[in-house]
């Protein structure tokens, strides 16, 4: 976090710059969708722009004095929901199914463990980046920011500087992954 912020502070680190890097790599890149039998493109980078702005908007007014306090609560919240999107349409271009049968033909979505126990096998993702976004995401015994934001346990004083990062981190760790979207349906 350190480390982030200072590079922030000599405009080393910004929001057009990480939405630049991003714009690089398969969360750039064109993601076919089929909704209803129709089919259609979408790009995972656009769900990020407004979370990734406001964080930085948020430094920005902190950094020339027009915020007293910066509030990371909105970013924060975005992006911790955008990590598990990311981690679906990941299991997604690797032909990993994201839905599993409940009963009776009826299909659930996987939770965000099994997603995470899927990518795991055979060293789809880095063991110490799986610990990573477990550990911030999940793991009860870490901060478990994704349960706790989308249940509403978290009070404002909780949200900071270091959750935004943490989170932007795990974004940028996933974006650095080579992946191609597949070309199936």
């Amino acid at each position: 976090m350190k480390l982030m912020l200072e590079a922030y502070k000599v405009d080393k680190f910004s929001a057009e710059g990480v939405l630049q890097h991003l714009a690089t790599t398969w969360i750039g890149e064109p993601r076919p969708v089929r909704e209803h039998g129709r089919e259609s493109s979408t790009q995972p980078l656009r769900l990020l722009i407004p979370g990734v702005r406001v964080l930085f908007s948020e430094l920005d007014a902190w950094r020339t004095g027009r915020a007293e306090e910066p509030n990371f609560i909105a970013a924060t919240d975005s992006l911790v929901l955008k990590v598990e999107y990311l981690l679906r349409y990941l299991c997604d271009l690797l032909g990993i199914p994201t839905f599993r049968p409940k009963r009776d033909g009826v299909v659930h979505e996987k939770l965000l463990d099994e997603l995470l126990r899927d990518l795991s096998e055979d060293g789809r993702l880095d063991a110490d980046d799986l610990f990573y976004i477990r550990f911030y995401l999940q793991e009860k015994v870490g901060q478990n920011l994704r349960n706790r934001i989308a249940h509403g346990l978290m009070d404002e004083t909780e949200y900071g500087l270091e959750n935004a990062f943490l989170v932007l981190t795990m974004i940028l760790k996933l974006a650095n992954y080579e992946f191609r979207p597949s070309t199936h349906a």
